[in-house]
């Protein structure tokens, strides 16, 4: 499958499930206190996971994308929830790339809550995320600069 088609994918199902009220946030953590995933659980008891997965390109350089899955897919180690109760409103989501060493899938997240911005971005570290936000404090670093990042169209 064609990266634009994974993309649009990944747009549709964020899109089709957070469309509506927010009640919580899920961050899960792996052992070492990296977010593994964050899982958002909508009023409607839908729930969509936000996962990093790795990505070979040709100069054998390794980049993380996001990925979705329906349902609540987190590691059984630390979970920090976070209630939210707020709409989420799908017209503000923006979808971010980092297309330098040939990556053209989605990198990041950008969403509004509480009139703020809130983004998830794919971490430094292999299959991490890092949750920009000040509804909780991570301190660790997206894989490249924020200015780095492009918006997809």
């Amino acid at each position: 499958m064609m990266n634009a088609d994974v993309n649009r994918e990944i747009e549709e199902e964020l899109v089709s499930v957070l469309n509506g009220k927010l009640e919580s946030l899920r961050i899960y953590l792996d052992p070492v206190q990296q977010i593994d995933s964050i899982v958002f659980s909508m009023s409607s008891g839908e729930m969509i996971t936000l996962a990093n997965d790795m990505l070979d390109l040709d100069d054998r350089r390794e980049e993380g994308r996001l990925v979705v899955s329906k349902g609540a897919d987190g590691v059984d180690n630390d979970v920090i929830e976070i209630p939210v109760k707020s709409h989420l409103n799908p017209k503000r989501f923006v979808f971010h790339i980092h297309p330098t060493f040939g990556n053209k899938g989605i990198c990041g997240f950008t969403f509004q809550l509480f009139g703020k911005k809130h983004s998830i971005f794919v971490g430094a570290a292999p299959y991490t995320l890092v949750f920009l936000s000040d509804l909780f404090n991570d301190t660790k670093k997206p894989e490249f600069a924020l200015s780095d990042y492009q918006e997809l169209d």
